[in-house]
């Protein structure tokens, strides 16, 4: 079982130490698909906060939880959040395709509000 915590800044190295994070904090303790999976939405959703949020000296909050049969990540900013729909994917740009590998990957996922979110699960 895995309880886990941190704080990152809100910038473009934060993805990157998301992606660390998990993979310490998950290191023998889920099969590793599932943990490439949890760090790639992980990752998804940190760049989002910091693309989107729009606070500059804000922070980044990570938590991972790890049960017998799932591992939940909760990705929260301290910005104005968004509704659940999202956008699709924009072909031109490149860009939107975070929210749209959340939908396809997450065994479960949602948002919640005060304080702002992100949550995704991932059947183990």
């Amino acid at each position: 079982m895995v309880d886990f915590r941190a704080s990152l800044p809100s910038s473009p190295s934060s993805p990157a130490s998301s992606r660390r994070l998990l993979s310490q904090a998950l290191r023998d303790s889920a099969p590793s698909p599932t943990v490439d999976t949890a760090r790639l939405l992980t990752s998804e959703l940190v760049t989002n906060a910091v693309l989107h949020a729009l606070v500059p000296d804000g922070r980044i909050g990570l938590s991972l939880r790890q049960s017998s049969d799932a591992i939940r990540v909760e990705v929260e900013d301290e910005g104005a959040g968004f509704e659940e729909a999202g956008r699709s994917p924009n072909l031109d740009s490149g860009s939107g395709w975070g929210l749209w590998l959340l939908r396809q990957l997450a065994s479960r996922w949602g948002v919640l509000h005060d304080p702002f979110r992100v949550w995704f699960e991932l059947d183990t």
